[in-house]
C-alpha cells in the first residue's frame, strides 16, 4: 500500500504469484530466507 500498488501489481513486480504473496502476508506460508533476501533485504537496507 505504501508504494501505491495493488497486491497483484506488487506480486508482478516481485515476479511471484499473487497466491504466494497472500500466503506470506497472512503467515500461512513461510518464506525462505534466500527468497526474503532476494526480494526485501536490499529495499530495507536502502531505507535505512
Amino acid at each position: 500500500m505504501k508504494l501505491g500498488l495493488t497486491q497483484k501489481e506488487y506480486a508482478d513486480k516481485l515476479d511471484v504469484s499473487l497466491g504466494s504473496l497472500n500466503q506470506w502476508e497472512q503467515n500461512r506460508k513461510q518464506i525462505f530466507k534466500s527468497t526474503w533476501e532476494k526480494y526485501f533485504k536490499h529495499s530495507l537496507e536502502s531505507c535505512g
